[in-house]
């Protein structure tokens, strides 16, 4: 009876191992697809039955790890996710290190300050400094970006090697970005070590960033700060903050490492 007994609970852990599978693979899905899945078109996606992919789903459902939109019949990510995400960003390295000196950085220009990663091909802001002003820009912790625009997606495509930079280039096309300007402006971030990007995401909106480069000499993040598009047609004032930027990235880049800083 020993022997059925253990053979029973090994069968018992082995099911509860493949749904712990499942439901990984389930929420997995949606960062391929953030706008949400339907029963049928995920359980094909992933090959499982319908029957065990809506199951799951109730119980994420349930949880408050999903929600449903009951006009479209999907289900997408829930306050839950967004707060494991959040707790993840943090506390990543980066996000420690870097916000005391943004904060700092953010007191002296008196801007929004966003710490911005690529994470698996995607532009996503991981943390947010604001300053004082009635009008701050309104980027929430976890939005993405656009691959192909801005200062936090140019430079990242900068310091790629320039054929993985080309396929990034040849594999998300935007009719918004002209290709000849932004290899014009890729070489010149490189040697200036830092991007200005004017209403390129969002109108009357002007951002400098900089690299943030690891002990590999990588671009681990990028700093942007972002403010009025008025307010820097004072060349006075937009060299100050872009001096500021560049220092502040230094600064951090050295902490995490970096003994090649450039500029």
């Amino acid at each position: 009876m020993k022997g059925v007994h253990k053979k029973g609970v090994k069968v018992a852990e082995k099911r509860k191992n493949i749904n712990i599978r499942r439901t990984a693979q389930i929420l997995k899905a949606f960062s391929e697809k953030p706008k949400g899945w339907g029963v049928t078109e995920l359980s094909s996606h992933l090959g499982l039955a319908k029957s065990v992919t809506h199951g799951i789903l109730r119980a994420l459902l349930e949880e408050g790890l999903l929600k449903k939109d009951k006009d479209k019949e999907i289900y997408i990510c829930g306050k839950e996710i967004l707060k494991l995400a959040l707790f993840f960003y943090s506390n990543m390295e980066i996000t420690k290190i870097a916000r005391p000196r943004i904060k700092k950085l953010v007191k002296k220009i008196n801007e929004t300050a966003l710490l911005v990663q690529c994470i698996d091909n995607k532009i996503v802001v991981i943390d947010k400094t604001v300053g004082d002003k009635p009008l701050q820009l309104g980027l929430r912790i976890g939005v993405g970006l656009p691959l192909l625009r801005g200062v936090a997606s140019k430079i990242f495509l900068a310091f790629l090697p320039d054929e993985k930079a080309d396929k990034i280039i040849s594999r998300n096309p935007d009719p918004q970005v002209d290709i000849t300007k932004l290899k014009e402006d890729l070489k010149s971030i490189r040697e200036k070590g830092y991007a200005i990007s004017n209403e390129e995401i969002y109108k009357n909106i002007l951002a400098v960033g900089a690299p943030i480069f690891n002990k590999d000499g990588k671009v681990e993040a990028v700093i942007s700060v972002g403010g009025l598009s008025t307010t820097y047609k004072n060349l006075e004032k937009r060299d100050k903050v872009i001096e500021a930027v560049l220092t502040t990235a230094k600064e951090i880049s050295s902490q995490m490492g970096c003994q090649n800083w450039k500029w």
